[in-house]
């Protein structure tokens, strides 16, 4: 449904802009792709207690031409934004199962991530442990264009089946 759109940013993050989802390393990275990829496109929604210091981080390290702070967004928004993304990078230290990694891969997204959630390396999910890897599989990706067909992990049949066997197994 999603592979053919013009997906005009490179790079999406999701996610409140508090410690835990680790954004001030996802600047770095970002960073460190713009040696390679100059006119990098990048959009981070989410607000919260750390944006300020993400703007200043941002401005800092001359990015603001290649990041866009979008801020809070009502879901549907984001849904609009992923399907213009080829890469959902999610730098988080913990996640517990990150529905936005399952959202990511049904709206075509390529991920990068820590191992965190429901994290399975494939040929659409990069896992890493360190900057140089995320450099590493971000690079790859945009250097080689892939498809962002929708991948949907798990079905509404897939969720329901288990509990219904449950409840009629009393």
């Amino acid at each position: 449904v999603f592979e053919n759109h013009e997906r005009k940013i490179d790079t999406l993050g999701v996610g409140s802009l508090i410690p835990l989802k680790n954004y001030p390393s996802f600047i770095n990275i970002i960073h460190t792709l713009k040696e390679f990829k100059p006119d990098i496109n990048i959009v981070i929604i989410g607000d919260g207690p750390l944006k300020e210091k993400l703007e200043h981080q941002i401005k800092k390290l001359g990015l603001e031409n290649n990041i866009t702070l979008a801020g809070n967004l009502p879901r549907e928004r984001v849904f609009e934004y992923m399907v213009q993304s080829k890469i959902l990078l999610h730098t988080s230290e913990y996640e517990s199962f990150g529905m936005v990694l399952i959202e990511a891969l049904y709206y075509g997204l390529h991920i990068v991530s820590k191992p965190v959630g429901t994290a399975e390396a494939s040929d659409r999910w990069q896992v890493c442990n360190s900057d140089d890897d995320f450099i590493t599989a971000v690079n790859h990706i945009l250097q080689n264009p892939k498809n962002h067909e929708q991948l949907l992990l798990y079905s509404l049949e897939d969720t329901v089946d288990p509990y219904l066997k449950i409840y009629f197994s009393q």
